[in-house]
Formats: C-alpha cells, structure tokens, sequence
C-alpha cells in the first residue's frame, strides 16, 4: 500500500522528511522533490509542492502519476478565518472549497462592486457565472471520506488531541476582509460552522477527485486571519509540525 504526503514549504515539511526519515528519491520535473520509505508495512512518498494552487496541482498530478497512492494527505499549517480559532488548534476537514472565487458582480443590480459582502461566486447557475459544465461536471466543493474522517478522530482521541471541525477554502489570495469572510460563511460554509483557508488543498482535491484517488488533509492553524492576533511564525510552525504533526501523521498512517 502506498500513500502520498503533499506539503508546500520546507517549514512544514522538515520535520516530516528527518523523523519519518525520508530520503530523497528524485525530483520531479526537476523542481518537484520526491522523498520514500517505507514504514509501518506501507510505502511512504512525500512529495514537496511549493506553495500556490498551480504548484499543488501539478505536484499531485505528477505525484499520482508516479507513485500510484491509495490515499493522499496534505499535511500543513492553515489560517483561520471564523472567530475564535486558535493558533496551533488541529483542524478535522470535513469540505475543500475555492475561497479565491468569489469576486464576481453585485448581487443586488448585476454590477460590478468594491463592496466584498455583495460579491457571488464564479461558480453558480447565471449567465454570468461558471456552470457545472464548464467544469467538466466536477462539484464546486469536495469533501473527503467518511471513513478518513472518522479514522483522523479516533486517531486524535486516542492520543487526547483536541480538535475542531471546519470547512477549508483555498486560493492564492490571503482574506483578511471580515466582510467577504461573512460573505464565503453565509454562502458556502453556512451560519454557525467553521472555516479555515490554505494556498493548496483545493486544487490537490480537485486533482484526487478527477483521479479518483481518495483525498484528506492533517492541519493545524498557524495564525487567526480573522481575529488579526496571532502573528504568523515560521519557527511556530517548525515546531509544531515536529512536536504534534509528526506524531498525529504516525498514528493516522498505522490506521489507514
């Protein structure tokens, strides 16, 4: 059995690659790093993105192509974009969205508007907007496995991991507009549920999706893009990954 690790920046992938002991297999189109062991009777990849939708994309893409998965993990830090997330909480995904396309047109008058609370998104039924067909029939969300899910939560209980659930938007535009994150909240997250955004997870979703290869994600929150309080610190993110993504990405991998 053969499972793919996608991480973006080498603060959260440093740790991951010394104390999983991965060796540098190859590198992907020369720019893509490829590391491999095999652990717990199953053959580990990582494969180092880069940051960006189209850098994951493509590094999923060529990623599966060449290590052939049953499941692929995104392991990272995400920023938190509900109220009262806090830095270094563990994050269970229950759906990948597209939090960058939402700045369409008004949607009292049809018309373009600076004012982000009455943005729509690109993906809908009018004229104006992108249909299910120019997808390609794929969905505007994913959502990762039931069993994955309950899996990771056992995994965190077992270890006494607090935890909360949240959708995660992506794009390569950091929020910080509380008025087109009520926005995204009321039209896609929904009233009273949580949500968290990242650079990557989206696109690796959309790739697993169309490569019907199962996708779930191990994160922890870096910074509170909403509360605007705790400031992003590359060293915290080191740390965390080493002190309590490794051990949590252990323990899920002898699970799956």
């Amino acid at each position: 059995m053969k499972i793919l690790l996608i991480g973006a920046m080498p603060t959260e992938n440093k740790y991951v690659i010394d104390l999983l002991k991965l060796e540098e297999k190859e590198s992907l189109e020369d720019f893509f790093q490829l590391y491999y062991n095999k652990l717990f009777g199953k053959e580990i990849y990582l494969i180092q993105s880069h940051v960006g939708m189209i850098n994951a994309a493509i590094a999923t893409v060529l990623g599966i192509n060449k290590a052939k998965p049953y499941l692929v993990i995104k392991i990272g830090c995400v920023g938190a974009n509900s109220q009262g997330i806090k830095r270094n909480s563990l994050l269970v995904p229950t759906q990948f969205f597209h939090s960058g396309a939402w700045a369409t047109r008004s949607n009292v008058e049809n018309m373009p508007t600076y004012d982000s609370s009455k943005w729509e998104s690109l993906f809908g039924d009018k004229p104006y907007q992108i249909n299910n067909g120019n997808l390609g029939g794929i969905p505007y969300t994913f959502k990762p496995s039931g069993k994955y899910i309950r899996k990771y939560k056992a995994v965190l209980k077992k270890m006494n991991k607090n935890f909360f659930e949240a959708s995660l938007g992506s794009g390569d535009m950091v929020i910080f507009d509380k008025k087109f994150m009520h926005n995204i909240q009321s039209n896609i997250v929904g009233k009273g549920k949580l949500w968290c955004s990242d650079n990557e997870s989206y696109s690796i979703a959309q790739v697993c999706y169309i490569t019907n290869t199962p996708f779930f994600g191990i994160y922890f929150v870096a910074s509170s893009d909403y509360d605007d309080k705790d400031n992003y610190d590359p060293e915290s993110i080191s740390y965390q990954t080493k002190n309590t993504i490794v051990p949590i990405v252990e323990e899920f991998i002898k699970e799956v």
